[in-house]
């Protein structure tokens, strides 16, 4: 299916608010509003398989940047308002995730299902709609296939910020906790044993208990 920077799935059914977008969640913004790394006007970005990001097409306040997308919201097609033939499409574009991973590393099988998990059930993220649990999806395909390295989403203090840690932390974390409650609710002794070392190695993995990681809430 073609790219169109004014189609799109999520929001209400009078805007898609791209100008919902969140400081140090979809983009990092520096102490004077300035975004370093994104290049005056909008583009779009292929951001991991059928995933597209709307980002300045050169360095501009962070304001500047929401003013951008709110002028865009006024010419968006909301994705069910397209042809049946068209919407047939884009629903058979969509990923299908399988729930157990077969990758043949432990650490990328954990996080990979970890992730499908929040997507499969949509899982509660504080502030997330559904184009980040769609975002979720497409990293976690692309890490079961080998597109992403699970590198790319553990933190490290020389690498810095990106969105892909941010997600991946932030999906993590909701996991852990949707499930941990979910098992302790049970009364299973077993069952929280075992959730309670699955999520020590997630957070291990992810560095999630590291007191420098600016990513964890």
């Amino acid at each position: 299916m073609t790219l169109t920077t004014n189609l799109y799935r999520s929001g209400n059914t009078t805007s898609p608010r791209f100008d919902n977008v969140r400081e140090g969640k979809d983009i990092q913004v520096d102490s004077n509003g300035d975004n370093s790394q994104l290049v005056s006007g909008l583009q779009a970005r292929n951001d991991h398989g059928k995933h597209w990001s709307i980002e300045p097409a050169s360095v501009m306040k962070f304001t500047t940047y929401k003013s951008h997308l709110t002028q865009l919201n006024s010419k968006a097609v909301r994705y069910d308002s397209l042809q049946k033939d068209v919407l047939a499409e884009a629903d058979a574009d969509l990923r299908v995730l399988k729930a157990q991973s077969a990758h043949d590393d432990r650490a990328t099988r954990f996080v990979y299902e970890a992730f499908v998990a929040v997507v499969h059930t949509h899982t509660p993220v504080s502030g997330w709609d559904e184009n980040d649990y769609a975002y979720l999806a497409e990293l976690a395909h692309a890490l079961e296939n080998g597109a992403l390295p699970l590198s790319a989403l553990i933190w490290d203090e020389k690498a810095g910020w990106s969105k892909e840690r941010a997600f991946a932390a932030d999906a993590v974390g909701a996991h852990i906790t949707e499930k941990g409650a979910r098992v302790m609710e049970s009364g299973d002794e077993d069952a929280q044993a075992d959730a309670n070392n699955d999520h020590a190695y997630l957070r291990a993995i992810l560095k999630l208990d590291a007191m420098e990681n600016p990513l964890v809430a």
